[in-house]
């Protein structure tokens, strides 16, 4: 099916608060998954298999190098706070996080951090490679990880050139378990919420 980036957003927002993510990084979550999904990389589906895999560590940060507190290291947390420190990252001699689990979800982050910022920077992990300037550039073999992810200045070798979509094809199974955790959102239906007016309350209108 065929979805708009705002449905794919929305959805992928959902998802992640319903997973148990703090309102504010279920945003983040949706923020990043549309901009993969825009660039037509799998998005939605690294967000599923992040959800499905449940909980990852957040960073102890020391210096330069990130690790998790336990098990691999949450990306869209890693990216939030890398957010949070946009211009020592931009500017500094560079960051390694070790263990990111599902590395592309870290990839929008850097990528908002180099337009922010207005520098050149890249994101590596052993099987994947981005590189943000004027452009979006990258190529991605594993999405999954953990890997040890780097990011630093400067564009390095060339890259493929991202492009850019305003729909995106996602799979079925992606997209019902995605509105799975989505329907955790939801307030159950009551009685009280029936007779207020909630759907069809006691009168039957077929």
């Amino acid at each position: 099916m065929s979805w708009s980036m705002n449905e794919v957003e929305a959805l992928a927002r959902k998802a992640a608060r319903g997973a148990g993510f703090s309102w504010g990084l279920a945003e983040e979550a949706g923020r990043a998954v549309r901009w993969l999904a825009s660039v037509s990389l799998p998005g939605p589906e690294t967000l599923a298999t992040r959800l499905e895999r449940g909980s990852c560590g957040t960073p102890l940060i020391k210096g330069a190098v990130w690790t998790a507190e336990a098990g691999p290291l949450c990306p869209l947390i890693a990216g939030a706070a890398l957010a949070d420190r946009a211009e020592a990252v931009a500017y500094g001699d560079g960051v390694t996080l070790r263990q990111v689990a599902e590395p592309l979800l870290l990839v929008p982050f850097v990528a908002a951090i180099a337009a922010q910022t207005g520098t050149a920077l890249r994101v590596d992990w052993p099987e994947g490679a981005f590189a943000f300037a004027a452009d979006a550039r990258g190529a991605s073999v594993s999405l999954t990880g953990p890997a040890d992810v780097r990011v630093s200045a400067g564009t390095g070798p060339d890259l493929p050139l991202l492009a850019c979509q305003l729909r995106y094809v996602m799979p079925a199974a992606t997209s019902d378990l995605l509105a799975a955790y989505a329907h955790r959102t939801y307030a159950p239906d009551t009685e009280a919420s029936r007779l207020s007016g909630a759907g069809a309350g006691l009168s039957d209108n077929d």
